[in-house]
């Protein structure tokens, strides 16, 4: 990580494969895997004359849009961001 925010590449968000697939339920994507980057080629694909080599700290996600949504759903729940749903007034102190 340090060597990218050398190269001026500052890493801003660092989710792990769970808080990714969080992430993207609550923004209507069901997730449906998660592939590490040496995963992508073939062991042959990666033997290169450059420095280019699988980083083991990348994961690609790969999802698809769900179906039904909080707006579409009337069972969905409605405490997710992307809920359309009304929520209950804020307690009053």
């Amino acid at each position: 990580m340090a060597a990218a925010a050398d190269h001026s590449e500052p890493w801003q968000t660092f989710l792990s494969a769970e808080q990714m697939a969080a992430l993207l339920r609550d923004h209507l994507l069901e997730p449906i895997e998660h592939v590490r980057q040496r995963a992508t080629l073939t062991p042959a694909e990666w033997k290169r004359g450059d420095a280019l080599h699988p980083a083991e700290l990348s994961i690609l996600t790969r999802a698809r849009v769900r179906e039904s949504s909080p707006a579409t759903d009337p069972t969905a729940a409605a405490n997710t961001p992307t809920s359309t749903q009304r929520k209950p007034p804020a307690p009053q102190p």
